[in-house]
């Protein structure tokens, strides 16, 4: 496979759907799609993949390749989010949603990078407008 592949693997055991995602390494990763069947709560799907930024993280949060299983394999016909757009997302993310901690942290990164501060201004004054 080469670099950015994606190649469909059969469903097994509790997987309902699998992919190979060809990363930068000789293997690659594999993204699963099981459905949580907790009682009591409605059914939805569960990603999982192999690589390590997945695993490492609790709670979960979706990785690259992942990401590109959505954007590329199960929602082709919605357009593809921008760069800003995912960033925005990551910087979330990397605050569980909280937006002034977002925004301090991009403001911090304004200051503190010359050559990327009309960036992070910019991410800046977008999550200021969820306040």
């Amino acid at each position: 496979m080469n670099v950015g592949e994606i190649q469909e693997l059969g469903p097994i055991g509790c997987y309902a759907r699998r992919w190979a995602v060809q990363g930068r390494g000789c293997n690659p990763y594999t993204v699963t799609i099981k459905k949580n069947l907790i009682k009591g709560e409605p059914p939805y799907d569960v990603f999982g993949c192999s690589c390590p930024d997945w695993a490492k993280h609790y709670p979960r949060q979706d990785c690259k390749h992942i990401m590109k299983i959505k954007l590329e394999v199960l929602a082709p016909t919605q357009p593809a989010p921008t760069i800003m757009t995912l960033t925005l997302c990551a910087i979330l993310g990397r605050f569980d949603g909280d937006r002034q901690k977002a925004v301090v942290y991009c403001a911090g990164m304004a200051m503190d990078y010359p050559s990327l501060r009309e960036e992070y201004t910019a991410y800046a004054l977008i999550l200021m407008e969820g306040l």
